[in-house]
This record gives structure tokens, sequence and C-alpha cells, in this order.
């Protein structure tokens, strides 16, 4: 009995661990990602971007990411009360990341058709809102359903989606790929997806449902709505988003 308990203790602490490596992770992908075309121009005083809420989005979802490497930390030291205190404040910047990640792409998609650049302004925002859309539900799953094992794996999925965008900029700021590089971001968030699903049927010694599934839905979902990019009818949905900025 007190060795099942030792092996039942393990097998709580050791994934809780592995979460932070995790986060912490997933943090730094998005800092080196972003540094050459974000936080670099920034603390130099250089930075000049078209949309306004671009400094608002990058905050709250680097505050996100950081809450990624915290939580489970806190988890692991048996810190619950302050988990459920730094919980309630996940739920008001996941929102605030939501918000000023679609008010985002409109802004963008309304400068890009006042320079008639359609790819820019259709196509591409087009996946980005897809990213957001899973995020959304993974996060809103996250906080519906109950059981802990489900809530920790539906937040890192969520978050993976996000991370999309820092995946392309590593492939455009430190490998000069100039073409398709939201292709390989995308390929890469499913390649991280398929590392985790690994990841933790080895920590487990099982599939987790949530992991497996889950991985398996984005990844159909990222696939299966991109010819809706090239519809009539994404092409005036883009310009109806475009126009809640005027």
């Amino acid at each position: 009995m007190a060795a099942d308990n030792q092996t039942k203790s393990i097998a709580v602490k050791k994934p809780n661990k592995g979460f932070f490596y995790w986060g912490l992770g997933m943090f730094l992908v998005a800092l080196l990602g972003f540094w050459p075309s974000y936080f670099s121009p920034v603390i130099h005083a250089t930075f000049n971007s078209p949309v306004s809420l671009i400094h608002w989005h990058a905050s709250f979802t680097f505050l996100w990411l950081l809450l990624l490497v915290i939580q489970p930390l806190l988890i692991h030291q048996k810190q619950i009360a302050y988990h459920q205190i730094l919980g309630t404040l996940g739920v008001i910047i996941a929102i605030a990341v939501i918000y000023t990640g679609f008010m985002l792409q409109a802004q963008f998609m309304h400068h890009y058709f006042s320079l008639n650049e359609l790819v820019h302004a259709v196509k591409v925002p087009f996946f980005r809102l897809v990213t957001l859309l899973i995020f959304t539900v993974c996060f809103l799953l996250s906080m519906l359903i109950k059981d802990r094992s489900w809530h920790k794996r539906l937040v890192f999925l969520a978050s993976f989606a996000i991370l999309e965008a820092a995946f392309a900029r590593v492939f455009l700021n430190y490998m000069d790929v100039l073409e398709l590089p939201g292709l390989l971001g995308a390929l890469t968030h499913i390649g991280i997806m398929v590392y985790f699903v690994l990841w933790d049927r080895i920590e487990l010694g099982r599939f987790h449902v949530v992991t497996l599934w889950g991985s398996i839905i984005i990844t159909l979902l990222i696939f299966g709505t991109a010819p809706i990019a090239e519809t009539q009818w994404w092409f005036e949905m883009a310009k109806k988003i475009a126009a809640l900025t005027t």
C-alpha cells in the first residue's frame, strides 16, 4: 500500500514539473521569435506599426505565457491558494488576449484593404483567426470541465495555437524563409502537438484523451478550414471584420 501511494505521488508530481518546462519553453520560443521584429525595436524606440493594439496584445499574450511557467510551479509546491488567485487573473488575461487578438487582426485587415493587399487583408488573417478560435475554444473548455488533468492539457493546447505566429517568426527572422513562413509555423505547431502527445504518453503510461484527440481535432481544423480562406464568403466576411475598426 505504501509503495502504491509513493507511485501515485511520483505520478502526480512529475507531470506537473514537466508542464513547467513546457511553459518555460513556450515563453522562450515566443521571446526568441519576436525579439528581432518586436522586442528589440521596442527597446531601441524604432518600432513602428500601422495598428494601435499591438502593444496591448503582446503584453497580454506574454503575461499568459508567463502564467504557464508560474502555475505548474505553484501546483508542484502545493501552493494551491496562490494558484487559484492567479487562475482568476488568468481568466481575465485570456479574455484580453482573445479580444485584443481579434481586434488586432481587424485593424491589420483594414490597413491592408486600404493598400489593396488582399493576401494580407483576407487570407493571412483567416489562419490567424483560426488559431485564435482554437485558443478560445480550448480555454473555454478548460474552464467548464472540472477534471484537473483535462484543465491543464486544454490550457496548453490553447497556448500552442497562439504560439503559431512565434513559430512563423523564427523561420522568418532567423532562417530568412520569406515564402510560406505561416505554413511552416502551422506545421511546427502540429509537430509540437505530436511531441506533446508522445511526452504525455511516456509520463502517464497511456494516451490522455485530451492530448491525443485534442491534437487530432485541432490538426483537422487547421487543414480542414484552409479552403475557406479562398472563398467569396470569407472575402465578404473579411470586409465586415475590417469595417469594425472604422
